[in-house]
């Protein structure tokens, strides 16, 4: 997930990446559920809300909608969603409560 940036792809399966580990995707899925206590979708946003996060200090007048795509999700909808559930604050009042 790191090491090739996956999370960055925002049609990103479970599928392909059992695939690319050369297994199948309910052990991907056991092992995402056992080690992490997170859905797929869940363990993916993790990555992409840090991409996020890392993004919004680096470039804090850039639009959300740029910072969603750069940081894997599929649209801006989809990316305030989820970084709201992740931090309890929208993109701009996390950035905010940084200063």
């Amino acid at each position: 997930m790191v090491e090739e940036r996956l999370y960055l792809r925002s049609d990103l399966k479970l599928l392909a990446v059992a695939m690319l580990l050369g297994t199948n995707s309910s052990y991907v899925s056991e092992c995402i559920n056992s080690i992490r206590r997170q859905s797929f979708s869940q363990f993916v946003n993790t990555y992409r809300i840090r991409r996020a996060k890392k993004l919004l200090r680096q470039q804090p007048d850039a639009k959300t909608a740029i910072i969603a795509t750069e940081s894997g999700f599929s649209s801006e909808a989809t990316f305030f969603r989820n970084f709201k559930a992740a931090t309890g604050m929208t993109p701009r009042e996390w950035l905010a409560s940084l200063q």
